[in-house]
């Protein structure tokens, strides 16, 4: 769905394919759990000897690995503006504006905003991220049982400065907190390591360098030939999370009227780092959540 809308809207994309590596036997297990869930929700999937990995991509160490071939990288200010275009189109964006305030009246919700304007609409979506908590909080006769609180895991990237040798996107197994630190490239195919993930009480975008060797340890299990000389800060983000550090991959909820007590009102929470790949297929449930054809 995101390939064939990038090359409808002239983003640059490249379908590079992923590799997801368990570099002991002692991983093999989780690792052909993680193939079989993948197969039963449909992802093309396949699973890869030692040999054949180095065929693909020799300077990675492992025992065995999952290829998904569908998987790939976009360029993401060219989508957010294409997206934005499209909304334009069919609606009008306020930017830099806070919601006070948000109630139902005679079936539509009328929302308050920091500037004292007022916008009217038959349906209203959260998708707020880091601010959905607060956001749902602003929202008059909601029902908050079932809205969590949000919780802020803080991820860094580090820069590789020499050539990227890989074709594919390389992860390794995923861990209770994400996807762990994986290799990553950008159009441009500059390489990128990251992100880790650390439970912070606030957000704030530092660069801590201590987390170094972290990264150094966790690359050097999958890849032969690494240089930690080449390694260079990039930059930090704050993923949403709707569960404490070490309790598991529990996100990615989509709430309607039936969970919270408002007609035509959707609140997601839990929206973690896949969201930006998974934002037409979120949108479609949205959509038919709303009863929108």
């Amino acid at each position: 769905m995101l390939y064939k809308f990038a090359a409808k809207k002239n983003i640059p994309f490249k379908k590079t394919g992923k590799l997801i590596v368990a570099t002991n036997k002692n991983q093999l297990e989780q690792l052909q759990l993680l193939f079989e869930n993948g197969k039963a929700n449909g992802v093309p999937l396949k699973m890869l000897s030692k040999h054949k990995i180095k065929a693909l991509e020799e300077e990675i160490k492992c025992e065995r690995a999952i290829l998904s071939s569908e998987s790939g990288v976009i360029s993401v200010p060219e989508y957010l503006s294409a997206l934005e275009e499209d909304i334009k189109k069919t609606g009008y964006v306020v930017l830099a504006s806070e919601l006070i305030h948000a109630k139902k009246i005679n079936g539509q919700f009328e929302l308050t905003l920091n500037s004292s304007d007022k916008i009217k609409c038959n349906f209203l979506i959260n998708a707020s991220g880091l601010y959905t908590e607060e956001v749902a909080n602003r929202i008059e006769d909601i029902n908050l049982p079932k809205i969590k609180t949000v919780m802020y895991a803080k991820g860094h990237y580090y820069l590789y400065k020499k050539k990227n040798p890989f074709k594919h996107l390389i992860y390794p197994l995923p861990n209770s907190n994400g996807h762990g630190i994986h290799a990553g490239m950008d159009i441009e195919n500059n390489l990128r390591f990251g992100p880790n993930a650390k439970w912070v009480e606030s957000i704030e975008y530092s660069f801590d360098e201590n987390t170094l060797d972290e990264f150094c340890n966790s690359i050097r299990s999958y890849w032969i030939n690494f240089d930690p000389s080449c390694l260079t800060p990039d930059y930090t983000g704050i993923r949403s999370k709707i569960v404490a550090e070490g309790e598991g991959g529990q996100d990615f909820e989509i709430l309607d009227a039936s969970d919270h007590g408002l007609e035509n009102l959707i609140h997601l929470q839990g929206i973690d780092s896949p969201g930006l790949t998974s934002s037409l297929s979120i949108a479609g449930e949205v959509i038919s959540k709303l009863g929108i054809h």
